[in-house]
């Protein structure tokens, strides 16, 4: 609940099924950061810096989603070099995984397990920019 006089929390979420395409390359390369800048992480560290980022484990789904959200090394990693795509120090990857079966402890199956992050509770602001390499 905000209270008057309060920033407002602004969570950034993110759910992956499909690899990022060609058109955010470009943006991973840029040097500048943009101005009013709030919140950036560049993922320079050797892994999820979770002072910034919670992960979302599955329990009630949204949307149909067809996917159970883990919180493992095989889905959510932090990468370099060439699969960092650009990135001068390190870069987000989010890679679903065909998982058949997959049970959750609420006993729901999926057959594909992926990676789901935000930031709520982590960063507030009212106005400014946010920047992830992703």
């Amino acid at each position: 609940m905000t209270k008057p006089n309060t920033p407002r929390v602004a969570a950034l979420a993110m759910a992956a099924m499909l690899t990022i395409g060609m058109g955010f390359q470009a943006a991973a390369r840029q040097t500048a950061l943009p101005p009013n800048l709030v919140f950036f992480d560049d993922f320079a560290g050797p892994e999820l810096d979770r002072a910034k980022w919670n992960i979302v484990v599955t329990g009630r789904t949204v949307n149909n989603e067809q996917q159970a959200y883990v919180d493992s090394t095989e889905t959510i990693s932090v990468v370099r070099g060439a699969a960092a795509e650009g990135a001068e120090n390190g870069a987000l990857a989010v890679q679903p995984r065909f998982h058949e079966g997959f049970a959750t402890p609420e006993g729901r199956k999926f057959d594909f397990t992926s990676g789901r992050l935000d930031t709520r509770g982590k960063v507030e602001f009212s106005y400014g920019t946010v920047a992830a390499r992703i």
